[in-house]
């Protein structure tokens, strides 16, 4: 099963990357390809899958690990905000729904615009190598 769902996260990730990289969304196109691959899942695969609560779960975890698996961007909030989304994703992919999807994505872009209005300032002082200091990154 984590297999599927990494699969289907590659091509959703295949599908933001393509898609966002080129500046013009196309919800219509992202639509067609989550029918696809849902298609190809449930009746083409060699072994098919059923897309329920189980497998919407184990895409959301992969697919939040992917996108943003360092934690460098999304806050505690974010997660929270998205956990709503974790037995919902299977009914969305039935339906060629991308709201969580371009909900994920609109915010990773807000978080990489935040994040490059600060890190500027942090680069503008000289690093200390000299001083042993300790960071915390993750949960």
């Amino acid at each position: 099963m984590r297999f599927v769902g990494s699969l289907f996260v590659g091509f959703l990730s295949l599908l933001l990357l393509l898609n966002f990289s080129v500046g013009i969304p196309n919800p219509e196109k992202d639509k067609l390809l989550i029918e696809v691959i849902a298609y190809v899942l449930e009746r083409g695969h060699f072994s098919p899958k059923e897309i329920n609560d189980e497998f919407s779960e184990n895409v959301f975890r992969n697919y939040i690990e992917g996108i943003d698996g360092q934690h460098r961007f999304f806050l505690q909030s974010d997660i929270n905000n998205f956990n709503r989304y974790k037995k919902e994703l299977d009914d969305q992919i039935k339906a060629s729904d991308i709201t969580f999807f371009d909900l994920t994505h609109k915010r990773l872009m807000s978080r990489m615009e935040q994040v490059k209005g600060f890190y500027g300032e942090l680069l503008e002082k000289p690093f200390d190598f000299d001083k042993l200091e300790n960071i915390k990154i993750g949960l």
